[in-house]
């Protein structure tokens, strides 16, 4: 969300939130909660925004909406970790793994007897729950490698399922970098070359620079410096470009 004119924002995110209120539709005021707590996010008000964020949630558990539910906890595990708490943000992830573990596993992947609005559920929980994993990677990564590792090759897996080649990509960059940063450079190697024909497939230019310049890095570490070379002025040839 970017908001040019805040103050006008949050009036009407309160009008609607008055109205919404008065009617009894708590779908709609748990909606808006939400995207008021993106708004305090975009304009820094990080207590705030975790404030609407955990009204949204009750009304969330209150109604059953389960992704609603998970969406929520992952902005709130942010959130968390913006304001330096990185172990309520790991809590807050924890929290919502169960949640869309519940929903992903609570039928037959597109099986008989599962209907299409399960399958999008299901499917729409595999997307949030590989997003989630990738967050929680990145915060296990001053703590524990092993968790790291674990958490981006269960996100990969599913990224993989679901066919999210972006998210795919990206982690398999991520697994490269943390590998690299770990003397694995075989490995490092390994993913992030993986990684390079699927940023070019989705035409992420950014992340197509990114994983060039880790893996020139990794091959020059590698003793491979001319292969090294010729990536990095590729990565360098696309940051211009940006």
């Amino acid at each position: 969300i970017r908001l040019k004119r805040p103050q006008e924002a949050f009036k009407s995110f309160g009008d609607a939130l008055s109205i919404e209120r008065e009617q009894g539709d708590r779908k709609a005021e748990a909606a808006t909660l939400q995207s008021l707590g993106q708004a305090y996010q975009t304009t820094g008000d990080q207590e705030k925004a975790l404030e609407s964020y955990e009204q949204a949630l009750s009304i969330e558990r209150e109604q059953g909406d389960q992704l609603g539910e998970a969406g929520n906890e992952i902005a709130m595990g942010r959130v968390l970790n913006s304001l330096y708490q990185p172990q309520k943000a790991i809590d807050s992830y924890d929290l919502a793994a169960g949640v869309l573990r519940k929903v992903y596993e609570g039928g037959k992947d597109g099986g008989e007897g599962v209907s299409p609005q399960d399958q999008l559920a299901q499917l729409m929980a595999k997307s949030k729950a590989s997003q989630m994993l990738a967050a929680l990677g990145s915060l296990y990564g001053a703590i524990n490698a092993g968790n790291t590792i674990e958490f981006w090759n269960r996100g990969l897996a599913i990224a993989r399922e679901i066919h999210n080649r972006p998210l795919e990509a990206d982690l398999l960059r991520r697994l490269g970098v943390y590998y690299n940063d770990l003397g694995q450079k075989d490995k490092s190697i390994e993913c992030l070359e993986q990684a390079l024909p699927i940023a070019r497939e989705v035409k992420d230019r950014r992340l197509e620079a990114l994983t060039l310049n880790s893996l020139g890095g990794a091959l020059g570490g590698h003793g491979r410096v001319d292969e090294g070379v010729s990536y990095l002025t590729q990565a360098l040839q696309i940051a211009r470009e940006l």
